[in-house]
């Protein structure tokens, strides 16, 4: 998917530690590409250690343009940092050149990570 476009959005979840999960992010080399983490500091709506995933690319991951990125797991990130009773949905929506729609969700909490997938092929 050479030409891919995507939109990622999630809920407002709860971290443990924002700037624990921050420092993680950029410690553990992620490349968020245009997705942005938004905190009560950049989105006064949000309350303490919440936050808001959101931007124009693909869920997160670790393999970035650059050397030394590594296979990568992000719900499995999402899910070390989750604080206890929180629920995250991290949705993305994406096509290519309109030719084939892709939809993914993640519902992730501090016991398990659901994932569903729904993909319309090229020419459906």
């Amino acid at each position: 998917m050479a030409e891919y476009m995507a939109c990622t959005r999630s809920n407002a979840f709860k971290v443990k530690d924002v700037k624990v999960f921050l420092k993680a992010i950029e410690n553990e080399k992620i490349w968020m590409n245009d997705v942005e983490v938004f905190t009560k500091d950049s989105l006064e709506e949000l309350k303490e250690n919440e936050v808001v995933l959101a931007g124009y690319s693909h869920i997160p991951f670790n393999c970035g343009p650059d050397e030394g990125y590594e296979d990568f797991e992000f719900a499995e990130f999402i899910q070390k940092h989750l604080a206890e009773g929180e629920k995250a949905v991290i949705m993305e929506i994406g096509h290519e050149k309109l030719n084939c729609l892709n939809a993914f969700q993640y519902v992730i909490t501090p016991e398990k990570i659901e994932g569903k997938s729904m993909a319309v092929p090229e020419g459906a």
